[in-house]
């Protein structure tokens, strides 16, 4: 995963705790954790992770590979045989909202014949690649952005600051949490 590039541990506000072990049970106002600890508590958050499933639909339209990824859609957004079928947000370990944005702009290219998109045996080729080899995550998402953004030929990709400032805030983010928003950016020129 990204988090935590640094290896230093994560500085949380004073009155969250982090534990990263099962538990037992929960009372009225605790959590008894596996090692038999009691912490009092006011609320949990309880980080599973995620696996994707698509039980909606008729099976065979989502393939799931390695690591829970899906694996059969171009760019991670919309199978081969079905492209008028668009997923967003498949990738979770990216700058979500800005690439959000840029996965709707070229989901519009691709609706509007826009999208510079390869042939039928290019596509599949791509998809097996990226499905085998390639997840994307925050160490290639601007890699695939501005993937992106060539086959859409619509928009323009984030510029390389654009990373910096996402590696930095995340770095920040990650080790200290308590004080990370109150970090702003300014981009001067190109």
């Amino acid at each position: 995963l990204c988090h935590n590039w640094t290896k230093a541990p994560t500085i949380l506000p004073d009155n969250i705790t982090e534990k990263r072990s099962s538990f037992k049970r929960f009372t009225k106002s605790s959590v008894i954790l596996d090692n038999d600890d009691e912490l009092d508590v006011d609320a949990v958050i309880y980080c599973t992770g995620y696996k994707h499933e698509f039980k909606f639909l008729p099976e065979g339209i989502v393939k799931i590979g390695k690591n829970s990824d899906v694996s059969n859609f171009f760019k991670y957004i919309f199978p081969a045989e079905w492209r008028t079928l668009f997923f967003m947000g498949i990738p979770r370990q990216v700058s979500f909202f800005k690439m959000s944005d840029h996965e709707a702009l070229f989901i519009r290219s691709v609706l509007e014949n826009k999208a510079k998109l390869p042939n039928d045996e290019e596509m599949q080729k791509i998809i097996e690649y990226d499905g085998a080899n390639r997840r994307i995550t925050c160490h290639n998402q601007f890699d695939w952005d501005q993937e992106l953004s060539q086959y859409a030929g619509t928009f323009q990709f984030y510029p390389p600051v654009m990373k910096k400032v996402w590696e930095h805030y995340f770095n920040s983010w990650s080790t200290d949490f308590r004080n990370c928003k109150k970090n702003t950016y300014k981009v001067h020129g190109n």
